[in-house]
């Protein structure tokens, strides 16, 4: 499981076995402390398909979540 810093972080996937069939990957979080019982968070991704997964029909895709939490 990856985590991420907060409040904010942008990374790029190096390259391992799993990116040499999905191919390359960014991520965009943000995560915010609202108050001591509220956290929201913003997420976006965007990953490239690699070529093999291109020719059996697949494509790039994008990701965007939102995220709010109460806790008490």
């Amino acid at each position: 499981m990856r985590s991420t810093p907060s409040p904010t972080s942008w990374s790029r996937a190096r390259p391992d076995a799993l990116a040499a069939t999905r191919g390359p990957m960014a991520s965009f979080r943000i995560d915010w402390a609202v108050s001591e019982h509220h956290a929201a968070a913003i997420e976006a991704v965007h990953f490239a398909v690699a070529q093999v997964i291109r020719q059996a029909g697949g494509h790039d895709g994008d990701y965007v979540g939102v995220e709010l939490k109460y806790g008490w």
